[in-house]
This record gives C-alpha cells, structure tokens and sequence, in this order.
C-alpha cells in the first residue's frame, strides 16, 4: 500500500470521526462500521417493512390468499420475487398502492437515525429503498453491468455522496453483504463505471471485513468494497439509502464538478437533512405508477427495461 492510498483510505476514515464520538459504533473497520439500534425501533422496522411487502402482495394478487406468519417470505418466496415493483437488482419500489406503507417505514427509518444521534453529522440523505434479495443464482440478475452480487463501490455506480446505509431486516442471513477494505487504490478510484466488472482494475488487493449484521445498522464508505452473497440462501430483505456528510472532505463537492453520468436518476436524489426529517410527517412520498400499470409495462413487456417510476415529495 502506497503512501497515496493510505492516505486516501485515512481521509475518507476520518470524515466519520464525528459519528464515533456521538453514537453506538460498533465493530469499527475504518471505511465500515456498525451502529446498533435499539430492540423496539428494530422490531417497528420489521414489522413496518412486512405490512409494505404484504400491500404489494395483496395488490398484485388480488385474487390470493395470503397467510403471513414467521415463514411467509419462504411459503410466498415466488411470488414476492416475482412482484412487479421488484427490479432485477432486488431494489423494492413504492408504488401508488403501496406508497402509505412506505412513507410509514420512511418515518421510523428517520426515527432511528434521530435517535442514534446520526443525522447531527449529515448534509443531506437519501429516501430509502427496500430491497429483496435471494441467494440462489437463477434468481437474481448477476449478470446485470451493475448487478449487486459483483464486488463494488456505490461510487461507481453514480452515487454522488460519501457511504451507504443499510440494516438487514428479515429473512435467510445467509443472503448477506459483505464488505471488504480495498488496498493500493489510485485517484481515480470514485469515479462511475458503466460496469462494475471495469471496477476491478482500480485496486490490488482487498481484506475481508465482515457482513451486515441483523439490528445494526451498517454504515460503507464508497471506499468500502461490497457484494451480496450467492450462496443458495433464500430472501433477504433489507433497505439502504445513501449519505452526504457535513465534512468540507465529502466527496459530494468532487461529483458536483463532474458531469452527470447516472444511468438512474434516484442516485442524485438526495435531500437536505432538514426536508429529509419531515417525511413520512410533514412531507411524503408520492408516486402515481400502480402496481398493475408498472406489471403491464415490465413483466409484460421487457423485464430487463425496468427503471424505477419518478417519486414526488408532496404536502399532507
């Protein structure tokens, strides 16, 4: 490892000193590191997050019935994969039938930021996305250029502010995310790709670090290197939203230098952490795609098309 790159790592190391000092950090890798939430917000995320996939089920099913108990991610395992709110990536939209539900977990999500003490260090920050994964190989879209199961930065994808967060909810934690420190990085490190595979060609080496862990939210600097894991699992469910620090180092200023070369508008979406506090109260989640109009243009028509319908934050 190079002066460079050490130096590098230790910078986007220190952006979080901050966080450390204000809240709960747990199981500290430098560009990774845990912050345990509180059992009830933990059990409210849960049980939030079960009645958004159980809207989205009723919605597109309407003709089932449907039995939720402990095993309802396994006993439903094909048609929650199925559902037309689901991109090939796992990420789990709101739709027009399932908006309530999920402005209602946004609200908790804020909740539990407030209460860890973490949105004191932020600038601005995403709305979340759910996402429902499975750890068997046919399905999940892994060849995709920006499939989630290659090893990558969230940089790369266009992501214009520092880490991601994410909290592993529900279901086989055998499907998880893995983390992994990279070694002998050069400048141009952060910048997008269009496929995550030319993303191998920007570090030596790599250490394993660990995988997202139940009741803790994970917090991955883009200099964190992740997957998720193929091993045979089944879902897992989960949500993660990107950060921006309020740290004149956020590597935010950098990408509003750059040309805007997202392939998905959300990854530009975020909000001053002011806004962001109001959803799911004062402000809210729109979206006016339904589930059967977005199962007519997908499912039906090209599933490999899928781009996620626009959102609009509204007034009560």
């Amino acid at each position: 490892m190079n002066l460079n790159d050490n130096a590098m790592l230790q910078k986007r190391i220190d952006l979080y000193n901050d966080v450390r000092y204000s809240c709960d950090v747990d199981k500290d890798y430098g560009v990774y590191f845990d912050i345990k939430l509180s059992s009830s917000i933990f059990e409210e995320l849960k049980a939030i997050t079960t009645k958004y996939i159980v809207k989205a089920l009723r919605a597109a099913y309407p003709e089932q019935d449907f039995v939720i108990d402990n095993d309802f991610l396994v006993t439903y395992e094909r048609q929650i994969l199925d559902l037309p709110s689901r991109t090939p990536n796992g990420a789990f939209h709101p739709k027009k039938d399932t908006a309530a539900e999920y402005n209602e977990l946004q609200k908790s999500i804020v909740s539990a930021l407030e209460q860890t003490g973490f949105l004191s260090n932020c600038l601005a920050v995403q709305p979340c996305t759910v996402r429902i994964m499975c750890g068997k190989q046919k399905d999940l879209d892994h060849t995709r250029p920006l499939a989630t199961t290659k090893l990558h930065s969230d940089s790369w994808a266009s992501h214009v502010g520092d880490a991601i967060m994410g909290c592993p909810l529900l279901g086989d934690t055998t499907t998880s995310l893995e983390f992994y420190k990279p070694q002998g990085i050069g400048n141009d490190f952060f910048l997008p790709l269009e496929n995550y595979d030319d993303g191998l060609r920007k570090f030596k080496n790599k250490t394993f670090l660990g995988c997202a862990r139940l009741g803790h939210i994970s917090v991955f600097d883009h200099a964190c290197l992740h997957r998720t894991s193929l091993n045979g699992g089944g879902i897992r469910v989960s949500f993660d939203f990107g950060i921006i620090m309020n740290n004149p180092n956020s590597l935010y200023y950098d990408a509003l230098k750059r040309e805007n070369t997202s392939l998905e508008v959300y990854r530009y979406e975020y909000l001053d952490v002011d806004v962001y506090k109001k959803l799911g109260k004062d402000l809210f989640i729109s979206v006016d795609e339904t589930m059967q109009e977005a199962k007519n243009k997908y499912l039906m028509d090209d599933p490999g098309s899928y781009h996620r319908a626009p959102i609009k934050i509204v007034e009560r």
